[in-house]
């Protein structure tokens, strides 16, 4: 379940929930179907960071204005949870060192950020952030 805590969204038991940011430039490049690989699959100086990530199973809302964009997409079925939560085209995803309530020490800008509830539609383009240069990222 999905809340709305002021400073982003969150699940019930009070942890932030993320998007990955350079998932933009995908969608905005016209890949076909474009998945944010599995940690495993990332090179491996970001492996470290990336393998706190998981993304957040199939989600409801009693907020009418989070649930009438809350979606879920399938993940490929080698991996759990196989239906990930979306969010306004966001694939969303909790880190796994965050605790109830606390801080969202996820945040990596650029790369991860706390979903609002006023975050732009993914396909929406031109007010969509950018992937980081190359030198970008933790």
């Amino acid at each position: 379940m999905l809340v709305d805590l002021g400073a982003g969204l969150a699940t019930t038991g009070g942890f932030a929930v993320y998007r990955f940011v350079p998932y933009a430039q995908a969608v905005r490049q016209g890949l076909p179907s474009p998945v944010v690989p599995w940690a495993a699959d990332w090179p491996p100086y970001l492996q470290g960071t990336i393998s706190h990530y998981a993304p957040l199973p199939e989600a409801t809302s009693e907020s009418p204005a989070i649930a009438r964009d809350l979606k879920f997409q399938e993940r490929d079925g080698q991996q759990l949870p196989a239906r990930q939560a979306v969010y306004r085209g966001w694939p969303l995803y909790l880190f796994d060192l965050d605790v109830p309530g606390g801080p969202a020490r996820g945040r990596v800008p650029g790369l991860f950020e706390v979903v609002t509830p006023d975050v732009p539609p993914l396909a929406d383009g031109d007010d969509l952030p950018t992937w980081p240069g190359v030198y970008g990222g933790p």
